[in-house]
């Protein structure tokens, strides 16, 4: 590839349009929108605006451990770490960090005499959810049962027996309201 067409490649990877990206790169003349979509079926052309996509989707992803991070800055957050406050004054400090920064759902700054304020995400609902995937909690992982019922020492045909005996008691009991 030459100079021009590298640079439709980075073009064409800003919004998709191939007509704008061989105007962008410098390609004109009356026949360009055509040129432009021939350019985007060579080979070598597909490949290089594949590889850069694949690129951007693999900078984007989000990922169970990125996720996992950012609930854990929200539930170990401490608001000791973002304001100062005694008896007369508070003072909101500016966070010093990433994982302090992650925490914060909004600022307001002081106005008009009025001190400013700061509201953190909601820290109980991010505690419990990184509560239930480490199973302190009932239903996570670690507190799940077997799927094998042979290994849960009972047959799985029983536990049917137990589930439609239990549906069929939930609907006797509804018909009779």
């Amino acid at each position: 590839m030459n100079q021009r067409e590298r640079r439709f490649v980075a073009e064409y990877l800003i919004d998709g349009n191939a007509s704008a990206a061989a105007t962008r790169a410098g390609y004109g003349g009356p026949h360009y929108p055509l040129y432009a979509h021939r350019l985007v079926r060579r080979h070598d052309i597909a490949a290089a605006i594949a590889k850069g996509e694949a690129a951007r989707a693999d900078n984007r992803r989000a990922t169970a451990d990125r996720v996992l991070l950012e609930f854990s800055k929200i539930g170990f957050a401490d608001m000791r770490d973002f304001v100062d406050w005694g008896p007369n004054h508070f003072e909101l400090r500016r966070p010093a960090s990433d994982w302090q920064g992650g925490a914060v759902a909004q600022v307001v700054p002081p106005t008009n005499g009025k001190p400013g304020s700061i509201r953190l995400h909601d820290k109980h609902a991010a505690l419990e959810i990184l509560a239930r995937h480490t199973g302190l909690l009932g239903t996570g992982r670690a507190h799940r049962g077997p799927t094998d019922y042979r290994q849960a020492g009972r047959d799985a045909r029983a536990i049917l027996l137990e589930r439609l005996a239990r549906l069929k008691k939930n609907g006797d009991e509804s018909q009779s309201k």
